[in-house]
């Protein structure tokens, strides 16, 4: 199963989503960062925490998009695990395990607002947006899903003069992921091969979808 702050980023990453006129700075630079988007990069640094604020686990990689549909999160502490769409299929490798699981990616994304990659819808369509303003020089936004029935209760983005920096994502548990992204580049050249996956020779595959 996918965590729900994973189908968060995706959400707001896969989805060619526009805003409605009448938006503040934070909604602004959202509106800037995912308009046109075609390709991100950046490393992250990730913290879990329970509800009481306690830390669950720090970890840190890279992250790699291509609209449409592909991207790649590795994990390189505090163990490595890579994480790949390739546009039809979402291939998750626990190098430690030794083992992949492959789920459609249609499948594994549909209880995602970005409602199966579609592209043609809004922000407001699936979130209530709120301007929190600014702090520490960063701009934050506050995005609401209007469906209570998913895994996450709120989003917040926090967004810097270069762009998009962090991601806050609660669950219904109240256990909240905080992703800082760190020498973002956006649009820049992007080499294809890395979204294509062969799993590696002796490594145990569960095909996800079978089971489906």
């Amino acid at each position: 199963m996918l965590t729900s702050w994973f189908k968060s980023v995706l959400t707001l990453f896969l989805l060619g989503m526009t805003l409605s006129t009448q938006a503040g700075q934070g909604r602004e630079q959202l509106e800037t960062f995912l308009h046109s988007l075609n390709s991100f990069e950046a490393a992250f640094a990730q913290r879990l925490t329970d509800e009481d604020g306690r830390l669950i686990e720090d970890s840190e990689g890279h992250f790699y998009l291509h609209r449409p549909g592909k991207f790649r999160w590795e994990y390189t502490l505090p163990y490595a695990q890579s994480i790949i769409a390739d546009g039809e299929r979402l291939w998750i490798y626990d190098m430690d395990l030794e083992q992949v699981t492959v789920h459609p990616l249609k499948t594994a994304l549909s209880n995602t607002p970005a409602r199966l990659l579609s592209g043609d819808l809004t922000v407001d369509d699936e979130f209530l947006v709120e301007e929190l303003g600014e702090i520490n020089g960063v701009n934050w936004v506050a995005l609401q899903p209007k469906q209570t029935d998913g895994q996450f209760a709120a989003i917040r983005l926090g967004f810097d003069q270069d762009g998009l920096k962090v991601m806050a994502v609660a669950d219904n548990f109240g256990q909240v992921t905080r992703i800082t992204f760190l020498d973002a580049k956006r649009n820049q050249q992007v080499d294809l091969a890395q979204f294509d996956f062969v799993p590696p020779a002796g490594v145990d595959v569960i095909d996800a979808g079978e089971k489906q």
